[in-house]
């Protein structure tokens, strides 16, 4: 036998509004959940960083990615360019390794990047520009040199600069006679000075074809201690900046760029 139970108009409403107050209440639980939830994009984040910000757990292939982009600091760490009307206020945890201009490069936890994103003023955050050292030939081109020298122009009271990503075993090309009239200085946040004999050896290039030279190291990581490398070597004086090294979608490709900019202002 089927009983039907029959209600009233009134208990229809009264179970019609504990309904909507169920939906009301799961529709604001929702909405505080999603307000509380971290950002997860930023038109102001490069995508490639974004891929890496976003991933719960980042895998040896991607953290292989960030070195080659230039983004990886270590210990889940970023190092990224912070481009800002005003110095950027940093969220925990992140550090203002340099600045040049508007220009603030900063090491951050991966997580907080999202909150570094929403900072004020911040237009854009993105890698170092890549780049990689030229090829160089180690003969001493021979293309009269010599009699260059013989004539007495041998880089006597000229100031030369070498920038460089490294310039391992340079101390030992001092002793060996390799090397001479020699200063250094390290413009990478990492502090790395010798992780690479590239800018050893475009010094000895340089040595040999002007011996009585003062010559500058100065290493660097990113393009923006590039522009501080730049800015140090003109406040010494130096007359002669040699950078042999290729720099990659920093620009259009018709000069202009932010590299660009750093070459020009050095030669004016």
């Amino acid at each position: 036998m089927n009983i039907r139970h029959h209600l009233t108009p009134q208990r229809r409403l009264a179970r019609l509004g504990r309904g909507v107050a169920i939906l009301v209440i799961t529709v604001l639980m929702l909405t505080t959940a999603a307000a509380a939830a971290p950002e997860r994009s930023s038109p102001v984040v490069e995508s490639a960083i974004l891929a890496l910000a976003t991933a719960s757990r980042l895998e040896p292939a991607q953290i292989a990615a960030a070195e080659a982009l230039g983004v990886w600091a270590g210990a889940d760490e970023l190092r990224l360019i912070v481009e800002a009307a005003s110095p950027p206020t940093l969220p925990a945890g992140a550090v203002l390794e340099t600045q040049y201009e508007r220009h603030y490069q900063v090491r951050i936890p991966r997580e907080r990047l999202f909150e570094l994103a929403a900072a004020p003023g911040v237009t854009r955050i993105r890698g170092p520009y890549p780049h990689w050292p030229a090829l160089i030939s180690e003969g001493l081109l021979p293309a009269g040199v010599s009699t260059w020298q013989a004539q007495g122009w041998n880089g006597a009271g000229v100031r030369i600069a070498v920038i460089d990503q490294g310039f391992r075993g340079w101390a030992n090309l001092v002793s060996q006679g390799e090397l001479g009239n020699i200063s250094t200085f390290n413009f990478r946040a990492d502090g790395q000075f010798e992780t690479t004999d590239h800018g050893s050896a475009v010094a000895e290039i340089v040595y040999d074809i002007a011996p009585a030279a003062q010559l500058y190291l100065l290493a660097f990581s990113t393009d923006i201690e590039l522009a501080n490398a730049v800015t140090y070597a003109r406040s010494q004086g130096v007359r002669v900046i040699v950078h042999s090294i290729s720099w990659f979608n920093s620009g259009p490709g018709d000069g202009s760029g932010f590299i660009g900019d750093i070459v020009r202002g050095a030669t004016a």
